[in-house]
């Protein structure tokens, strides 16, 4: 059901303006001689997607790119996205504390502000029992106090085909949390998956990455707990992650371990070689410290993965009971 029509405007002419008025970019040639346009216009009925241009770099994701924008052009309505978090990342709402502070409400993340452009956000807390169906992507954020039945919803949620962005973090660092700021370096700040993780075979430490060879640099200061990541560290044969230039990772953790039967590990970021895993929290007094003796164990390190394939249930025994009931039980035993 597609229709391809290919054009080759010519200067000043009518094709020319359509495609400059479509949002197609001509490029010159070296020297001004001649102006190209290689961009992809995705019409259906009133709906349109533009590709502007075409490049041979990006002829791994072209694929990609044009499937994203003939659904954008032929679906109804916007997929759905999950987040479930404790976090602000939808922003905050207004309470007298902060109006007395003359503080407006908390802003929304960048982030979650980009994805409501073409899904539609559903929020759910780390307490939820039940994941819709209708949620085409689960995004789990810093789910520092998740409950064992939320573990079980997203169980159940992948064992039916859904899929997870599990943003799973050592030590948290961001200083935003119920409006009030976290303090850095303090306290556990850490997040996992307590259950899930162990049954698909993958281990996440409260250690965090230091990198010899990518750490972030300024002035005499130098921190090898901030990763500044190269396309070298990154997985150029992935669509997620091969158009990245460079990122900064703050306190990383790293996973290990072996997949579980079933699934397979692709590594989409890794620290390199001159890499070690360390205590996490920061040395304000003394910003060299984790250089001091530094031992490189010539691995690199797993910073982001993604995991597919068929996933067993990491709860065998079925539903975990409330903790009220467990409470319950407990105290009929007594009387």
């Amino acid at each position: 059901h597609v229709k391809l029509k290919k054009f080759d405007p010519e200067p000043d002419s009518d094709d020319e303006l359509a495609a400059n008025q479509a949002g197609i970019q001509g490029a010159e040639l070296q020297g001004g001689s001649a102006v190209i346009y290689n961009g992809i216009e995705i019409q259906c009925l009133d709906k349109r997607s533009v590709l502007p241009f075409v490049s041979p770099q990006q002829e791994k994701t072209l694929e990609y790119d044009l499937a994203r924008a003939i659904s954008e052009v032929v679906r109804e309505k916007k997929p759905i996205v999950g987040l479930m978090t404790d976090l602000e990342i939808a922003g905050g709402q207004m309470n007298p504390m902060m109006m007395q502070q003359g503080r407006g409400p908390t802003p929304a993340w960048h982030f979650f502000e980009a994805i409501q452009k073409d899904f539609e956000v559903r929020t759910l807390p780390l307490s939820t029992d039940a994941i819709d169906s209708e949620i085409s992507t689960l995004i789990v954020a810093h789910p520092q106090n998740i409950t064992e039945a939320a573990e079980y919803a997203i169980d159940q949620y992948i064992m039916g085909g859904g899929k997870v962005i599990a943003l799973l973090d050592p030590d948290y660092t961001i200083p935003q949390r119920s409006g009030n700021p976290m303090m850095m370096g303090g306290g556990d700040n850490s997040s996992t998956f307590n259950k899930l993780l162990g049954a698909w075979g993958i281990t996440m430490t409260n250690q965090v990455v230091a990198d010899r060879k990518y750490m972030w640099t300024g002035g005499r200061r130098r921190e090898p707990k901030m990763i500044f990541l190269t396309e070298e560290g990154m997985n150029s044969d992935d669509v997620t992650t091969n158009n990245l230039k460079t990122i900064l990772l703050g306190h990383a953790g790293a996973f290990s371990g072996s997949p579980a039967p079933g699934l397979t590990k692709t590594p989409l970021l890794q620290s390199s070689d001159q890499s070690q895993m360390v205590a996490a929290g920061f040395s304000p007094d003394n910003p060299d410290a984790v250089l001091t003796g530094f031992a490189p164990d010539g691995k690199r390190h797993d910073i982001a993965i993604r995991l597919q394939g068929k996933f067993k249930t990491a709860f065998p025994d079925g539903k975990p009971k409330p903790e009220t009931e467990d409470e319950d039980e407990g105290e009929d035993e007594d009387e």
